[in-house]
């Protein structure tokens, strides 16, 4: 019994050296893209970001406020349309500029459809105007901002 627990720790250090050695150069290749994640979020400071993350923030507080059978529904939709712009133009602002303009002609279609979606939930009183017209101001500074970055795109 002494010779099969002892037998076991070797074990165990054994492979957890083994799994060191040969996961080491994971952790490394983690370690350096973590520290690109986090210089390319530095690198973020750009304006249509902070609105399109204000935009989620402010769909996400008043999510809450929404009835619970429209909350999982369409209310889950235009959150997940607001992520889709936020990474858009994220992936947009790391694009080749050769190869940006299709990336955010997609983050067009998809603010176009959260309008639309907007819309339909102040119709149907899930949203109140007040807080519609909120979101709607956001979603038209952000559709001006990508419009302007489409037209510059497409000049350069």
């Amino acid at each position: 019994s002494k010779y099969i627990t002892s037998f076991l720790l070797l074990l165990s250090f054994l492979n957890s050296s083994q799994a060191l050695k040969r996961f080491s150069g994971e952790i490394i290749r983690l370690n350096k893209s973590l520290y690109v994640f986090i210089k390319t979020m530095n690198d973020l400071d750009i304006p249509i970001f902070k609105k399109s993350y204000d935009l989620y923030r402010l769909l996400h507080e008043y999510r809450r406020l929404i009835p619970k059978p429209d909350r999982f529904t369409i209310s889950e939709r235009v959150s997940n349309i607001t992520l889709d712009v936020v990474e858009g133009i994220m992936i947009a602002h790391l694009q080749q500029k050769q190869l940006r303009l299709p990336v955010l002609e997609r983050v067009s279609l998809k603010l176009n459809l959260l309008r639309m979606f907007l819309r339909l939930m102040k119709d149907t009183k899930v949203l109140d105007s007040k807080k519609y017209v909120a979101l709607e101001l956001l979603v038209d500074e952000i559709g001006r901002m990508l419009g302007g970055w489409m037209r510059s795109t497409k000049s350069e």
